[in-house]
């Protein structure tokens, strides 16, 4: 693949321009088309502007599997945004992608030193802790956000213990996400437009 330089930031990475020789003509052409806006935008942006140039062609480039090239734009939006746990946890979930789960790890656990009341980093932590068999430490990281965030909270920690959901006779039908891809789906993009995990629809509306 050949490479293509962000201007002015001589410390990020060039971001691949990957081989579209194997995509449906349609779909090469609009990734060309979303390619040549990034490199003209993030010619003559900076600061905030520049990581959203950065994260929008990591999330185009997820969503057609690219998975390594959108690898590289998010480390580069980590490293424009260091503070920012946004950034590392969707490495993590790229990481997640590309079958790296050491490293997903690492950026998860980052992304929650950073951004613990990020909500998706929470879960991925939670999500983390159950694979690990601390079911205890799962339920204190939902309990804990609670006062901060009560009814999100309340959802969440629902989301998590489908018993109570049964307990207070609440209906609910749940779709199973591997975070392989299939969070960028048109549909679930519909529902929640970062492609990330979870999303609760309550009464019709978005609530997480």
């Amino acid at each position: 693949a050949a490479f293509a330089a962000a201007a002015g930031e001589p410390n990020l990475q060039p971001v691949p321009v990957p081989d579209l020789s194997k995509f449906p003509q349609a779909t090469a052409d609009q990734l060309r088309k979303e390619r040549a806006s990034f490199d003209n935008v993030s010619k003559n942006v900076s600061g905030d502007a520049l990581v959203e140039t950065y994260s929008l062609l990591a999330s185009v480039y997820a969503r057609a599997g690219l998975y390594a090239e959108a690898a590289v734009a998010l480390e580069d939006a980590a490293r424009l945004a260091p503070d920012n746990g946004i950034w590392p946890y969707a490495q993590g979930v790229v990481a997640h992608m590309q079958k790296r789960d050491e490293d997903a790890r690492g950026f998860f656990t980052r992304a929650f030193s950073l951004s613990p009341d990020y909500l998706p980093v929470r879960v991925a932590m939670v999500n983390l802790r159950i694979q690990a068999g601390d079911l205890a430490s799962a339920r204190n990281l939902l309990t804990e956000y609670t006062p901060r965030h009560p009814g999100v909270a309340h959802y969440l920690i629902h989301l998590y213990d489908t018993p109570a959901l049964a307990e207070k006779g609440l209906e609910y039908k749940s779709r199973l996400m591997t975070l392989r891809g299939d969070q960028f789906d048109p549909e679930y993009m519909k529902l929640n437009p970062n492609g990330v995990v979870p999303t609760l629809v309550h009464d019709g509306r978005t609530v997480i």
